[in-house]
């Protein structure tokens, strides 16, 4: 699974993957765009839609492997940011979408989507309990399904 838009793309210089589900019939990672700080350290320039307990600024190690370059490890310093994802039932109105945008951007939010139903939002810890809000109230009107990106 691949990040088209990563939030942070500047900032970014490779490719990390980490491990969102194992089974005996599939194992199911997450390319995660991050820059190198030197060493095995990387920091998270996406926001991580399938993954859990990795944000946006964590700063991660990573082991080498031969057949995925670089995989995910463990989060060694925090960013303090949280994550949520959103799935829309249907493809949102322009109208719905611009709303949304502008309200969680206007709480500190940074956004990422994979496709126009499916978002990924950092926030602050600051907010992150008025973004919660926001998104139960969207999802109690039937507008969305969200999660959050910790356990």
């Amino acid at each position: 699974m691949i990040h088209p838009f990563p939030v942070r793309q500047e900032r970014g210089d490779t490719v990390i993957h980490a491990l969102v589900e194992e089974s005996p019939e599939e194992i199911i990672w997450e390319e995660l765009w991050a820059r190198s700080l030197g060493s095995d350290a990387i920091e998270i320039c996406c926001i991580p839609l399938f993954v859990r307990n990795v944000f946006l600024g964590d700063i991660v190690t990573a082991a080498p492997d031969a057949g995925k370059g670089w995989i995910l490890k463990e989060v060694i310093r925090r960013s303090g940011d949280y994550g949520f994802r959103l799935l829309f039932p249907d493809e949102p109105a322009e109208e719905v979408m611009r709303t949304l945008h502008h309200t969680l951007r206007h709480l500190g939010c940074v956004l990422e989507w994979r496709t126009a139903r499916f978002w990924g939002v950092s926030c602050g810890p600051e907010s992150v309990l008025a973004v919660a809000d926001v998104l139960s109230d969207w999802e109690q009107r039937g507008s969305l399904a969200y999660e959050t990106g910790w356990t």
